[in-house]
């Protein structure tokens, strides 16, 4: 059985779209490791002391210390509209809708979803963004995680930034108890972004994120928790 799959694997190989295929999966797994510098939530953010009034719990969604992060910096550096890269459910969205208004994209209609009126949602391909939807001080990308994506969407919210604008992703560390760098996200990140920026991009550590905001901050040396408090109905 074993002798007949190997032949099989050399079969495929020997047809174009599915050596194209492998090759593709090869480089995807040879992209490299992008490690920013952390820097801890309370250094950031100092003091901090948020609320969440809504969180969904499950794959893919934003931990409450998360959505804390987006909040408080939104709150603290005074943004006034953001843009989110990947609805999903729409937790994040009702959440930043709460304290500013904002535009939130997916290509995919989820079930369930949340509606926030302070929102405008939009069915686009992240790749078909453009200078129509303005301007924005606070973009959050959390779509599409592979590299091709993340960089695009990384490029596209450069071109879209207000001047001293912040951007978070979302995912840049997995999930678990060891929260290593995710490849294709950190790559997608660290080449999509402009090469005199790249200095700016920081890692949270006590979240899934990393950060991109106009300012120096010393690298952190522990973890500092931040006063959380959690409302679902």
């Amino acid at each position: 059985m074993k002798i007949i799959s190997f032949f099989r694997f050399l079969n495929a190989a020997r047809q174009p779209k599915y050596l194209k295929l492998m090759l593709n999966q090869y480089n995807k797994d040879k992209v490299p490791v992008y490690k920013f510098k952390k820097i801890s939530i309370a250094s950031i953010l100092p003091g901090l002391s948020e609320t969440i009034d809504y969180c969904q719990f499950g794959d893919g969604s934003s931990y409450p210390i998360d959505i804390a992060l987006y909040k408080g910096l939104i709150k603290r550096y005074n943004k006034k509209r953001f843009l989110e890269i990947g609805t999903f459910k729409g937790g994040v969205a009702e959440n930043l809708g709460q304290i500013c208004k904002g535009v939130s994209i997916d290509c995919k209609e989820w079930e369930n979803r949340t509606i926030n009126n302070n929102v405008e949602y939009l069915m686009l391909n992240s790749k078909d963004i453009s200078d129509k939807l303005g301007k924005f001080d606070f973009i959050f990308i959390d779509g599409n995680h592979t590299f091709e994506y993340v960089k695009n969407d990384t490029e596209k919210a450069f071109q879209l930034l207000e001047k001293d604008g912040i951007i978070v992703w979302h995912d840049y560390l997995k999930r678990g108890l060891i929260k290593e760098v995710n490849p294709p996200v950190s790559a997608g990140i660290m080449l999509g972004c402009p090469p005199d920026k790249q200095k700016y991009l920081y890692c949270v550590p006590e979240t899934l994120c990393a950060v991109y905001i106009e300012r120096e901050f010393k690298e952190a040396k522990s973890r500092v928790t931040c006063e959380l408090k959690v409302e679902n109905e």
